[in-house]
């Protein structure tokens, strides 16, 4: 009994080339499945007032201090 030709692994395979963005679902029945189009929405985003530096401190300043205080009084 003749023995078999083995093939090599480079006689097999063929370069298709790059597959990128080439993937397809199928359904049960093997069909392609149709994707449906992603819609980007555009968001609009409002400019809030710029606040003052130094009115950001006092109002830490008096959170840090009533802070101090009900722990004083604990």
């Amino acid at each position: 009994m003749p023995e078999k030709e083995e093939k090599k692994p480079s006689e097999e395979l063929v370069n298709v080339g790059e597959t990128v963005g080439a993937d397809i679902d199928f359904d049960d029945k093997g069909e392609p499945v149709k994707q449906e189009e992603v819609v980007e929405e555009k968001i609009e985003v409002e400019e809030a007032p710029a606040s003052d530096p130094q009115d950001k401190t006092l109002k830490m300043k008096e959170q840090l201090n009533s802070i101090k205080k009900k722990i004083k009084t604990s």
